[in-house]
């Protein structure tokens, strides 16, 4: 996922294309800063700036590591010459097509497969594999609405309220259906559920329709997410563990419906946030069951910190599900689907904007999971006087 960000001098581009990186725990790139860099070095070198060869090979003497460092370095760089008068060499700089052609290489390779927010006035690289593209302006200078699709006006709006329109802007719209994904959903509904589940399921308008969510559910069988893409009526997205794509023809089939592979254990928390983060700012339904495992006695579990972090971090809806008799049809530790009715309801998004101001803190998570635990509670609740007034009746 990249996301490049650009603006007007007055938007304040660098402060908050860093502070937007630090949300998304995405790797932040200011592509000015490698030039600066370099031209600082020349006029301390005393190279003659508009000698094209001198320069081509100075910096080609440069190793990869030393410009890495500048963006991998949490310290900040310190220029011994003013700004000001370097500003002439770096661009020149921009017209030697041997730098430019190494820095670019630079800057990919540190951005390679990563979660990544591109600023700077050296962005044009990354136009054609970008995620998203906002311009950010004031209401200082004129703007072109048809010259960038996707812009914020930052004038008179809190950091919190600019951050949450970009994270609106940026958010993709939902993925279109994968055959296989598609083709198994017609049969699942049209031959599978109504001879095995005669699946009741409602809320599905609360299910947005124009970006990426959290889909968080309670869960007790195996089949769980097989319900979970009966009722939703969409194409959702899964994480599962690692080891379930070992197997070509397998890893070929659970790929085909929108699965994700992710190592399980604790040091691995940060790399399936990230990977969260890309799916749902890219515009998938990404299921999770927040209780991290099935539920032993049906009972609903403690609700894992993993689903508050990805909410958070992208600001998604949450949406909750709640589903009976899946324990039922497919038993924890059985082997054999039974015929048994199943019952599904979607609840309405839980929303987080008020806690949207950095930082993502302990305490703001412990509340996301509180929310989550008590929209699901309350489903839970509903859903059993639902039933109960259909025996009565």
């Amino acid at each position: 996922m990249i996301i490049v960000v650009e603006g007007d001098s007055l938007s304040y581009v660098q402060t908050q294309s860093e502070l937007l990186a630090k949300r998304l725990d995405a790797f932040y790139l200011d592509t000015t800063l490698t030039y600066q860099y370099l031209a600082n070095q020349i006029l301390e070198k005393s190279i003659n700036p508009h000698d094209k060869e001198e320069v081509v090979l100075f910096v080609d003497s440069l190793p990869f590591e030393i410009l890495e460092n500048l963006h991998s370095s949490k310290e900040s760089v310190n220029f011994q010459i003013e700004e000001s008068k370097f500003k002439e060499v770096m661009l020149l700089l921009t017209e030697y097509r041997g730098v430019g052609k190494k820095i670019n290489s630079v800057h990919k390779n540190l951005v390679g497969s990563l979660n990544a927010v591109v600023s700077g006035d050296f962005v044009q690289p990354f136009y054609s594999s970008l995620t998203s593209c906002i311009y950010l302006f004031s209401k200082k200078k004129a703007f072109d609405k048809t010259e960038k699709k996707k812009f914020v006006c930052v004038d008179g709006k809190t950091e919190n309220e600019i951050h949450l329109h970009i994270l609106n802007e940026i958010h993709q719209k939902p993925r279109s259906w994968k055959f296989m994904y598609w083709f198994l959903y017609q049969f699942g509904i049209r031959v599978i559920d109504p001879i095995m589940f005669n699946l009741r399921s409602s809320g599905q308008e609360n299910l947005p329709k124009d970006r990426g969510y959290i889909l968080a559910s309670n869960h007790r069988s195996h089949l769980d997410p097989v319900i979970l893409g009966f009722g939703a009526k969409q194409m959702l997205s899964f994480l599962a563990r690692d080891t379930l794509f070992e197997k070509p023809m397998f890893k070929w089939f659970i790929e085909s419906l929108n699965a994700f592979a992710i190592k399980r254990g604790k040091g691995d928390i940060t790399s399936i946030i990230r990977l969260a983060v890309r799916l749902i700012i890219s515009g998938h339904a990404l299921c999770v069951f927040p209780e991290g495992t099935r539920s032993k006695d049906l009972e609903l579990g403690s609700i894992k910190p993993g689903a508050a972090l990805m909410a958070l971090r992208t600001g998604a809806p949450i949406i909750p599900a709640w589903m009976e008799g899946t324990e039922k049809a497919l038993s924890r530790g059985g082997s054999k689907v039974n015929k048994t009715p199943v019952s599904l309801v979607f609840g309405p998004p839980v929303f987080l904007d008020d806690l949207m101001s950095l930082p993502v803190s302990k305490d703001k998570v412990h509340i996301v999971q509180g929310r989550i635990r008590e929209a699901l509670l309350k489903l839970r609740d509903e859903n059993k006087a639902l039933d109960e007034s259909r025996v009565n009746l």
